[in-house]
């Protein structure tokens, strides 16, 4: 499995201002791109760290959420692991979202 943060890779349409933050997931060389909800401006993106350039409070921010999403992605994994579990990025994808878990419904 790899993980690894980019900026929106439709540069054609691209206007100015800050881009969407995608996740990539690669397992078996099958990928999954996973919406953020983060935008950075372009300038301050560093596209071979994956992360956000600079000091300031909000950058630091970013990258604190985004080390936060590939810290719950890698328990995601480790649990698809301990339950005997096939990981493909669907059921990756699914672990970390919270797409597999049954939720029972109880009437009042």
């Amino acid at each position: 499995m790899s993980i690894c943060f980019s900026t929106s890779e439709n540069k054609k349409n691209y206007k100015g201002g800050a881009m969407p933050i995608y996740m990539r997931i690669t397992v078996s060389g099958k990928r999954a791109d996973i919406s953020v909800g983060r935008d950075c401006d372009p300038a301050k993106w560093n596209k071979h760290a994956g992360r956000a350039i600079g000091t300031k409070e909000q950058i630091k921010s970013i990258n604190n959420y985004l080390d936060s999403l590939q810290t719950k992605l890698r328990n995601a994994h480790q649990v698809l692991i301990d339950t005997n579990q096939q990981v493909t990025t669907e059921s990756l994808q699914n672990q970390f979202t919270g797409k597999n878990q049954k939720w029972k419904f109880r009437g009042h």
